[in-house]
């Protein structure tokens, strides 16, 4: 079977490039997608069970939503906006990276007017159940056990500056050590990454992904 290769890219991912020949690999909690018949699942975090600090945001998202009295138990009428707000002020923070937020808000009154103008656009749409539902649904996250059933060329790419999957715990290195044909890359901090979402800014990995294709051939 001819081996190609498939970019996996999530919301909150950490592998965002894999060559595949089946579906064999775990699935981490992400969204499905299907590629020449093949179901593929992108990346949540690192593949261990998420917990620690990872955990507890997640947990004080699910809080902040469900402890608000609009909430209703989910059956709310309107949105539970206290709820949603911090919310969302805890993604703002958890996907933010320092270098490039300190680089692009140099003063108090730069950051206070990019806050009052982003957080009620990020509100805008946001509907407290599906959050809900989303930042829970890791829960049960945990790839670890499997990682030697992938077989087809794979690379790995986190951020140094990713706070959901921080690299100073030195999990990613020890995991990938696992893959028979998986390569490791970290991105180092720079002006131009961006924290969790670095893997949506293709410039910072697109090079790994031409090398992994030519391997995958």
């Amino acid at each position: 079977m001819k081996v190609f290769a498939v970019i996996l890219a999530s919301v909150l991912g950490t592998f965002i490039a894999a060559g595949a020949r089946a579906a064999t690999a775990p699935e981490p909690a992400g969204h499905d997608f299907v590629i020449r018949g093949f179901r593929f699942r992108s990346g949540e975090s690192l593949p261990v069970e998420i917990a620690g600090r990872n955990r507890l945001w997640r947990q004080m998202v699910i809080d902040a939503i469900t402890s608000d009295p609009a909430y209703q138990g989910g059956e709310y009428k309107a949105e539970p906006s206290e709820g949603l707000r911090d919310a969302e002020n805890l993604l703002i923070i958890a996907g933010a990276s320092p270098l490039p937020m300190q680089l692009q808000l140099p003063t108090g009154a730069a950051a206070k007017a990019w806050y009052h103008t982003e957080l009620p656009r990020r509100l805008k749409g946001l509907d407290a159940n599906d959050l809900v539902y989303a930042v829970a649904s890791s829960r049960t996250y945990d790839p670890s056990k499997a990682l030697e059933k992938i077989s087809a060329p794979i690379t790995w790419v986190n951020s140094a500056d990713d706070f959901i999957n921080p690299a100073d715990l030195g999990i990613a290195p020890r995991e990938a050590k696992r893959l028979k044909n998986g390569r490791f890359v970290l991105i180092p901090t720079s002006p131009a990454s961006h924290g969790h979402g670095s893997h949506t800014w293709a410039v910072l990995w697109k090079d790994e992904l031409a090398a992994l294709l030519k391997r995958s051939e």
